[in-house]
């Protein structure tokens, strides 16, 4: 478990750090700091807004498929 966790932050920074470069390279003189604290205020911010429970998204699972008659 331990190096899931390990590879879950790893992918993480990686994800946020190419996101900071295009935005970089297109002239912003935003921090990686700051970049991610607003990240992290957006999302945060976000996450608060959430007021309807979220749909299960694909298949139904065996315990939830509806019998029918045969």
């Amino acid at each position: 478990m331990e190096m899931e966790k390990e590879l879950l932050s790893y992918f993480l920074d990686l994800t946020v750090l190419n996101s900071h470069i295009p935005l970089k390279s297109h002239g912003s003189k935003i921090s990686h700091r700051d970049f991610r604290l607003t990240l992290v205020r957006n999302m945060v911010e976000l996450g608060g807004q959430q007021t309807s429970p979220l749909q299960p998204i694909g298949r139904q699972s065996a315990g939830r498929l509806q019998k029918s008659s045969c």
